[in-house]
C-alpha cells in the first residue's frame, strides 16, 4: 500500500455553526465522497471492521448517509480507510491539497461560486444530492487510468 495520506479533516475548516448553518452541513462535502467509496466497495477491510459491517451496510442501503458516517469518525478521510484501488483513485481525484478534481466537480454540480470552504456548506445532506455528485464521481472513476 502506498504512503499514508490524510485527504480531508473537517476540523481544519470553520464549523457550519460558526457561519450560521446546521452543524451537519460541514460533513456533506467529504461525506458524499465517503458514501461513494462505500457504495463502490472501495473501503478497506480494516476500516469496515473498525466502524462495523452493519454501519457500512446502513450506508449501502441508504439508511445512513455518508455525511453521518463521516461525523461518526471525527470528520477525517484518509488512505487507511480505502482499498488499494480506492487509494489510487482518491489520491488523484479527492486530494484537495494537490488539486484533486472532486472539489471542482462539487462546486460545479451545486453551483457554488465562493472559494471559501464554508461555501461548500450550502449543500444539504440528502440522497438526491448525493446522486447528483455520484454521477460525476462515477465518470471520473471510469476515466481514471489504472
Amino acid at each position: 500500500m502506498p504512503e499514508h495520506q490524510t485527504w480531508y479533516t473537517v476540523r481544519y475548516h470553520p464549523s457550519a455553526v460558526e457561519v450560521g448553518l446546521p452543524p451537519d452541513r460541514e460533513f456533506v462535502f467529504a461525506g458524499f465522497f465517503l458514501a461513494w467509496l462505500a457504495l463502490n466497495d472501495l473501503l478497506s477491510t480494516e476500516f469496515v471492521q473498525l466502524v462495523g459491517s452493519e454501519t457500512i451496510g446502513a450506508v449501502k442501503s441508504r439508511r445512513l448517509s455518508g455525511p453521518q458516517l463521516l461525523a461518526g469518525i471525527d470528520g477525517i478521510v484518509e488512505s487507511g480507510m480505502v482499498t488499494e484501488d480506492g487509494h489510487g483513485f482518491a489520491s488523484n481525484y479527492f486530494d484537495l491539497v494537490n488539486g484533486g478534481q472532486y472539489l471542482f466537480d462539487f462546486r460545479a454540480q451545486f453551483g457554488i461560486r465562493g472559494s471559501r470552504s464554508e461555501d461548500l456548506y450550502q449543500v444539504e445532506d440528502h440522497w438526491e444530492n448525493y446522486d447528483l455528485i455520484a454521477a460525476r464521481i462515477d465518470a471520473a472513476y471510469a476515466a481514471w487510468p489504472r
